[in-house]
């Protein structure tokens, strides 16, 4: 009954513990299955040892414990060797792994191409800094940076415009975490703040194909609880005020840049 309770729970389970799927394969199901019966052969000589001492031997059920004292004496003799391997691999002194493996800049991140397929973005450091390159598709060795920021790392996250000669970025103060967005021509290397520049956090709502130098942000510069919908032109830094949020979590917008549910 419980191991038909427990394949239940683990067909219904979003994480099982152990998914079933891997008994389709024939390896596992086959040493699963001899583990097995190994677990059941071994317990059930003891049971049936045990109940020979007892009812053939009349021995007492404390007795008939210490008649298994000296096969395990033995079975932890033999163990002890391995043990005594196991505490002195443990005792070897290893190296600290330095923070940097965990946590330093890759070399390369978010690999990203243009919508013409003719360019690759991505993120790398420039003096531990992680900043914005570009390189042509046909030639990745020709990378070259498009942004030099020197204190804090460009947030991992960026897009490109349909104009496929602009980026949008975004950074932040001293670690603050508001996520200030600015537009970078990768041809000129002109960068324009696209929203206010300290004390806001903000990010992409919509861009579309049909609107290339423009792109909808959100950023709470008038309410620090709401985040207000704006539409941004990414070459000018022009902001207009499109949806002034007062009690939206989020806001649902499609690729007309028309506003449909929040």
């Amino acid at each position: 009954m419980l191991a038909i309770l427990f394949v239940v729970r683990e067909l219904r389970a979003p994480q099982p513990m152990l998914p079933l799927s891997l008994f389709k394969h024939r390896l596992f199901a086959l040493t699963s299955l001899v583990g097995l019966l190994v677990n059941v052969a071994f317990y059930g000589l003891i049971f049936v040892f045990s109940l020979y001492f007892q009812r053939v031997n009349g021995l007492s059920p404390f007795a008939a414990g210490l008649a298994f004292l000296p096969s395990r004496t033995a079975a932890l003799g033999t163990s002890l060797p391995f043990a005594g391997l196991a505490w002195k691999a443990a005792a070897q002194s290893t190296d600290i792994v330095a923070r940097r493996v965990f946590f330093d800049n890759p070399d390369y991140g978010s690999v990203r191409v243009s919508p013409d397929g003719q360019t690759l973005a991505f993120l790398a450091p420039i003096d531990g800094v992680r900043n914005l390159w570009v390189a042509p598709v046909a030639d990745p060795g020709a990378a070259r940076p498009v942004t030099h920021a020197t204190d804090r790392n460009l947030a991992s996250y960026y897009r490109w415009a349909h104009t496929s000669r602009h980026l949008v970025f975004f950074q932040e103060r001293d670690g603050d975490e508001n996520w200030r967005a600015s537009s970078v021509d990768i041809a000129s290397g002109v960068i324009v703040p696209l929203t206010p520049p300290q004390g806001v956090k903000s990010f992409v709502q919509e861009l579309d194909h049909k609107f290339p130098e423009e792109m909808l942000l959100r950023h709470n510069a008038r309410n620090k609880r709401y985040f207000d919908m704006f539409r941004v032109n990414l070459v000018t830094g022009k902001s207009e005020l499109e949806f002034e949020n007062n009690e939206h979590l989020g806001l649902i917008t499609d690729s007309d840049f028309q506003l449909r549910l929040g």
